[in-house]
């Protein structure tokens, strides 16, 4: 049985058209986005921090990710595509390291997040997965820089002042360290309790073979 995950959001704006016509068919669409996974250990010390910040719309530990690229809504027939795409990605393993917070979204709405340190790593692979896509998928270019994070909350209003101070005072606070030896290709499709999030296939690093859930 393939593994589903659970969470309140959406992955985020895609950068592939919505359009789900082939031919003059209307296929189903599928929302699809690449991602690094957390162990175990850095989920825990993720979700403790609850206990500091009472009163936040937490995400559930098991449904935080790094994202890598957010494809977008894409036929059925486009997965088995993108997922033969990202066996081009080459990359070793790598060391990442999560350090502080930050915030996003503006006087309505934002979003609480963690954040790896500066690693240029990361921005090679980035680079590696995103280059596949656009070669193997035909995906256009992202707009705008990449700023990796760990959603931690959804606000549905302007981050309090007690959130932007702690943010401040934990700007360089160690959160982590894990090595990457692995990414997958998700789908997300709308439940009624919320958007679940299914791994489509997982990929090793260094790349041995795509693994696809069973």
């Amino acid at each position: 049985m393939q593994r589903s995950i659970v969470e309140d959001q959406a992955p985020g704006k895609g950068s592939a058209g919505r359009a789900g016509s082939i031919g003059g068919e209307n296929l189903p669409l599928v929302r699809l986005f690449v991602a690094i996974s957390l162990p175990p250990e850095v989920l825990e010390r993720l979700a403790a921090l609850r206990d500091e910040l009472p009163g936040l719309a937490w995400s559930r530990p098991e449904t935080m990710h790094l994202t890598l690229r957010f494809i977008g809504s894409l036929p059925e027939t486009s997965v088995p595509v993108a997922a033969s795409a990202l066996r081009a990605v080459r990359a070793a393993p790598f060391s990442l390291r999560l350090r502080g917070f930050g915030l996003f979204g503006g006087s309505r709405r934002g979003v609480f997040w963690a954040g790896p340190a500066p690693s240029p790593q990361l921005f090679a692979f980035k680079r590696d997965v995103d280059a596949s896509l656009e070669a193997g998928l035909g995906l256009a270019p992202e707009h705008g820089a990449y700023r990796p994070h760990i959603t931690l909350s959804r606000l549905k209003t302007a981050a309090p002042a007690g959130l932007r101070q702690f943010v401040g005072a934990n700007s360089a606070r160690f959160l982590g360290e894990f090595l990457v030896t692995s990414f997958s290709l998700f789908r997300g499709s709308l439940q009624p309790g919320g958007v679940v999030h299914r791994p489509e296939a997982v990929y090793s690093l260094p790349p041995v073979d795509c693994i696809i859930p069973i």
